[in-house]
C-alpha cells in the first residue's frame, strides 16, 4: 500500500505505470499490471479514499513510529493473487511500488513484512 495525501487518481497511476513500460489493463475500478501482456504475476492496483484510510494511516503511524503518516487520507492498494510469485518477480513488484510512491510522494507499507519506506527527499 502507498499512503498519501493529494490529487493522484487511478488514471494518473495508469499513465505513470505505462510510462515505466509496464503492461496495464483497466479492469473497472482497478488496474491489472504485469511486466508483459499475459506473462508473470498480476498486480492489482486500486485507489482507496474511504474515510477509514486516515484512521488506518494514523494506526500505522503510531505502530511504526512514523508520525508523518498520521494524516494521510488516501492509498493505492496493490493486492496480488500469489505473493510468492510476486516476490519472485521482484523487479516488477519494485517497479509498481516505486512508480506509485514517486507519483504520490507517499509512504510505502509492505503488508507481508510490515516495512515502511518513506518517500525520497
Amino acid at each position: 500500500m502507498v499512503y498519501f495525501r493529494g490529487p493522484a487518481t487511478l488514471a494518473d497511476a495508469a499513465r505513470a505505470l505505462i510510462a515505466h513500460k509496464l503492461h496495464v489493463v483497466e479492469a473497472g475500478d482497478t488496474l491489472e499490471v504485469r511486466w508483459k501482456a499475459g506473462t508473470g504475476p498480476v498486480f492489482w492496483v486500486g485507489l482507496n479514499a474511504e474515510p477509514w484510510v486516515v484512521v488506518e494511516a494514523a494506526e500505522q503511524a503510531e505502530a511504526k513510529g512514523v508520525p508523518e503518516m498520521a494524516n494521510l487520507d488516501r492509498r493505492f492498494e496493490v493486492p496480488m493473487d500469489d505473493l510468492d510469485a510476486a516476490l519472485d518477480e521482484y523487479n516488477t513488484l519494485f517497479e509498481v511500488q516505486a512508480t506509485l510512491q514517486d507519483l504520490t510522494g507517499g509512504y510505502l507499507v509492505n503488508s507481508w513484512n510490515g516495512n515502511v519506506t518513506p518517500p525520497e527527499g
